[in-house]
């Protein structure tokens, strides 16, 4: 079994110039043995490298005299959802997104908060 010259390591590697990759003698100097340029060791990047940027957004509130019910009466959104049964998303877009429920989920609301739906959804009559 012929010996290995000294000097020479087998790991995987990829040559820039000549693009092979695997396993591949390349010289102690970091040289490719096929085209004497410089070679690198295939490394992983770190998780640290690419760091999870998120950010909380923040909403406006675009029905205020909603919100402004809702919270008066102690509920939270997914709470007040549940009583009028729609979903959090629902209200949420209500609340922050300016959207106008349907008649009879207004209905509930107004049962709910005991007040004309008009007190709910002010700004509904000025359009």
């Amino acid at each position: 079994m012929p010996r290995k010259p000294d000097g020479i390591n087998r790991v995987y590697v990829r040559c820039p110039a000549c693009r092979w990759y695997g396993k591949r003698p390349e010289t102690a100097l970091g040289n490719c043995l096929r085209c004497e340029k410089p070679v690198k060791p295939q490394t992983e990047v770190p998780k640290a490298a690419y760091p999870i940027e998120r950010t909380r957004r923040i909403w406006d509130v675009k029905n205020p005299a909603l919100y402004n019910l809702i919270v008066s009466n102690g509920l939270r959104l997914s709470e007040f959802a549940e009583l009028i049964g729609v979903s959090v998303r629902m209200v949420e877009r209500y609340v922050y997104q300016g959207s106008y429920p349907k008649e009879p989920v207004r209905q509930r609301m107004a049962d709910l908060f005991d007040c004309p739906q008009e007190q709910c959804f002010p700004s509904e009559n000025n359009e």
